[in-house]
């Protein structure tokens, strides 16, 4: 499989870089990376910029990978 379509790649994107974020804060999650009462989905925003972080680092990896398979 040569090539993944946008929404796959996006959202296969979201779920490596949201289980990264919570991989990082395994001992103080709740505080320092995720809104406390809102539930995982909401970052505080140096939660939000380490998903970003993740996020480009995921997807400079498969883009590097489909265009070596090319």
């Amino acid at each position: 499989m040569n090539s993944i379509n946008n929404s796959t790649k996006i959202e296969m994107l979201c779920e490596l870089a949201h289980n990264r974020v919570l991989e990082e804060c395994a001992n103080d999650c709740n505080s320092k990376y995720i809104k406390k009462n809102t539930g995982e989905g909401q970052y505080t925003d140096e939660g939000q910029d380490l998903f970003n972080e993740w996020y480009d680092y995921y997807d400079s990896i498969i883009l590097t990978y489909l265009k070596e398979k090319k």
